[in-house]
């Protein structure tokens, strides 16, 4: 392209020579015309052609329709976006988000004139799907090599994209970052006790199995479980070997031991009722069933309290006289509409403050951590008083005195309730039928034995010229929030130092990117992802985990260092593990936006959303040796299918249907990543 003219033409050139790229991706010969392109123009030019979820290149008009395509195509890349329990539920990223956004910043723009066409389209790919089975088939032909081609576009860019350096923002190398683990019971309770009363016969006379999200796991982690020790960490990549400057995801395991610290200890609750508004029947009797349990499980040396917010407000059941007959007494006067008109209410705060000066009355200094607890029963939202209420949470917690809340129906205010006992350090629990208050009981008071390690530091130390662009599903703390996070550990440090011996050791921060767990529960393991950008073969990063160790009664530190080795290595089943965990965080950032486009009325974007991590995983199944028989990756695909049948169907999704479709989605969203709850 040297002749009389090129400079003038260089614009006109260049659109040609794009609208060419995507006609060549869409037939597949995206090799050939990645070849061409940088003859012509140089390889700095050169982008992968972008795919957008609703409009498949290869389908344009001709020439002229490839050449709409590249005038219109955006900068950014469909790419992953953060589902992490903090962020499960955020908004998506602006479709103009620009190319200097994280690897998964970013969901593919929504394009509301698409679901005729994928709705058409949708019923086809089922039946092949039905018909023909999975990848694992063994199809062949012109139709085979059709149906693989979208998969296979999403899977390309996305791995294309994974290696993207240019006009990345990086992260400081050093700070503390949101925890991700929240062990215990989390939103996959309340999302479970939605969906129990979900009638679904109808779905299964359209789409066969009806199931759904109720299959769902986590990625497996090969991590071996530690035989002398809490717990164990573990530090690998998406990459063995690299030749230069290249970008890489870290993934930082931890796995704790199967064995409990013990005995659950003598309990010091102080319980508080939410009746600021009026019962109904079925609530009333979830609450009468979980007082009954309480003071059923009621042992020799436990101090348990009643505390009302709202009518009748105040001290309802004293430590002193909490047995069955006075606790039966409380739960007829709490219905006694005499009772209710003689009493003034109370306000939720001076509720909970009330419970907390009897429970810290009768804290023992040598109990061990965990014992001490505000339990909240919530049958109304907080929102109104979140902020004094997340204040005196994170006041108790660094006294020794966490807080838990157990909500009654289906109403719950779950982002409120996750941040309250975060900042408490407690556990959110969903009683969803009065026959599981005895179970919901035992596993409160028996919390405290599951944990296997406290105040648990996560410290990852990047090596010299190791660039950070982001941490996957977390965010970097505010001052403030850091703040709080080094009280609330050296609060746990100096009570396990008075209570159980372990000397306590937290003082100043340490270098590098640090993220503190207050708890890590028996039998457990987590993953945290980094995506970073290496200068080449060598060192890439050193962990360790401090933790106080309730297994064995002491201090505990697990350490782990990665290196890279120089060369063209290929991925092993190590790497491919870290590239799973990637995938499920796709699947889970994707099932959450779809179940709020969903509930939000928003077919168009569900589909769309669910479409791009279908095609993905359906992809990477056909790029990645060793994927293509991964039951996992399999479950997940045929999983997708059936919700889009579902939406695709010519009977719409509506009403009680869609509300439940919507909680289905963000159930495979928390189950994905989260480890089931025992």
């Amino acid at each position: 392209m040297t002749g009389r003219g090129t400079g003038r033409n260089a614009p006109r050139l260049a659109a040609a020579l794009a609208a060419a790229v995507i006609l060549a991706a869409g037939l597949g010969l995206a090799e050939s015309a990645r070849e061409a392109f940088v003859h012509a123009q140089g390889p700095a030019q050169w982008q992968a052609p972008p795919i957008a979820p609703g409009a498949r290149p290869h389908e344009a008009e001709g020439a002229a329709g490839a050449l709409r395509l590249a005038e219109k195509a955006p900068a950014s890349e469909p790419v992953l976006t953060r589902p992490p329990a903090a962020r499960l539920h955020a908004d998506a990223a602006p479709a103009d988000m620009p190319p200097t956004e994280p690897l998964w910043s970013n969901l593919p723009a929504r394009d509301e004139s698409g679901l005729p066409r994928l709705q058409a389209r949708l019923p086809g790919r089922a039946a092949e799907a039905k018909n023909e089975g999975d990848a694992d088939r063994q199809v062949t032909g012109e139709s085979a090599a059709k149906r693989a081609r979208g998969p296979r576009e999403a899977a390309r860019h996305f791995l294309a994209a994974q290696e993207r350096l240019a006009g990345l923002r990086f992260q400081p190398r050093s700070g503390y970052w949101a925890n991700t683990y929240v062990p215990g019971d989390p939103a996959i309770r309340v999302l479970e006790a939605r969906l129990q009363g979900w009638n679904r016969g109808a779905l299964a006379a359209r789409i066969g199995d009806a199931r759904l999200e109720t299959a769902v796991r986590q990625v497996r982690m090969p991590f071996d479980v530690p035989q002398n020790a809490a717990l164990a960490a573990y530090l690998h990549a998406d990459k063995r070997a690299v030749e230069g400057r290249s970008r890489l995801r870290v993934q930082v395991g931890l796995q704790a031991s199967h064995k409990r610290s013990g005995l659950r200890p003598a309990m010091n609750v102080g319980v508080v009722l939410d009746l600021r508004r009026p019962l109904d029947d079925a609530t009333g009797a979830k609450l009468r069933a979980l007082l009954t349990a309480l003071a059923r499980a009621r042992q020799p040396g436990d101090r348990f309290s009643i505390t009302v917010a709202g009518h009748p407000g105040g001290l309802l059941v004293a430590p002193a006289d909490f047995r069955h007959g006075p606790v039966r007494i409380a739960m007829q006067s709490l219905f006694a509409d005499t009772v209710q008109k003689r009493r003034p209410a109370m306000d939720l705060l001076a509720a909970l403050a009330t419970a907390t000066e009897n429970v810290r009355q009768g804290d023992d200094a040598s109990a061990p951590l965990g014992a001490s607890l505000v339990l909240l029963v919530s049958t109304a939202p907080f929102t109104e008083q979140r902020e004094p209420l997340e204040r005196m949470a994170h006041q108790n917690a660094v006294d020794g005195i966490a807080l838990s809340v157990v909500a009654l129906g289906d109403g719950a205010d779950v982002a409120s309730i996750d941040r309250l006992v975060l900042l408490g350090q407690g556990h959110r629990r969903v009683l969803s039928a009065a026959e599981g208050a005895a179970q919901l009981v035992d596993r409160e008071l028996h919390a405290a034995s599951r944990a296997v390690a406290r105040a648990v530091r996560l410290r990852i130390r990047l090596a010299p010229g190791v660039e950070l662009v982001d941490v996957l599903g977390s965010e970097n703390l505010s001052a403030r929030a850091a703040g709080r996070v080094r009280e609330a550990e050296r609060s746990i440090d100096r009570r396990l130092a008075r209570n159980v011996g372990i000397r306590a050791d937290r003082g100043e921060d340490e270098e590098g990117i640090q993220i503190v767990m207050p708890s890590f529960f028996a039998g457990d393991s987590h993953a945290v992802l980094l995506d970073v950008v290496v200068p080449g073969p060598g060192p890439v990063a050193d962990v360790s985990v401090r933790y106080k160790d309730l297994v064995y009664r002491r201090n505990g530190v697990a350490r782990a260092r990665l290196a890279l080795e120089d060369g063209r290595r290929g991925p092993g089943p190590l790497q491919h593990n870290v590239l799973k965990n990637q995938l499920a965080h796709a699947l889970a950032r994707s099932a959450a936006r779809a179940g709020e486009q969903l509930d939000g009325g928003d077919a168009t974007g569900a589909v769309q959303t669910l479409t791009w991590v279908r095609d993905l995983l359906s992809g990477m199944r056909l790029e990645i040796r060793g994927f293509d028989g991964d039951d996992a990756l399999r479950e997940d695909v045929a999983l997708l299918d059936r919700y889009l049948e579902l939406l695709a169907s010519p009977q719409p999704v509506a009403g009680q249907h869609r509300r439940h479709l919507a909680d289905s989605l963000r159930y495979v969203a928390h189950r994905r990543l989260i480890p089931p709850y025992k």
